[in-house]
């Protein structure tokens, strides 16, 4: 292969790499987010028992 087209081989391979943890940073994001609004519900949850 010519060098130009390892060096586009090589970018390529690094924008999927950044991508994919992009991606992999979002789903964590995601998970703490419904893990924290869980957490709020089931105090809820708890409070209305509570009152009751």
């Amino acid at each position: 292969m010519k060098e130009e087209e390892i060096k586009k081989e090589e970018q390529g391979i690094k924008k999927i790499e950044e991508e994919d943890i992009e991606e992999e940073i979002e789903e964590e994001e995601k998970e703490k987010i419904m893990e924290e609004i869980e957490k709020e519900i089931k105090e809820g949850i708890e409070v209305e028992e509570k009152e009751r």
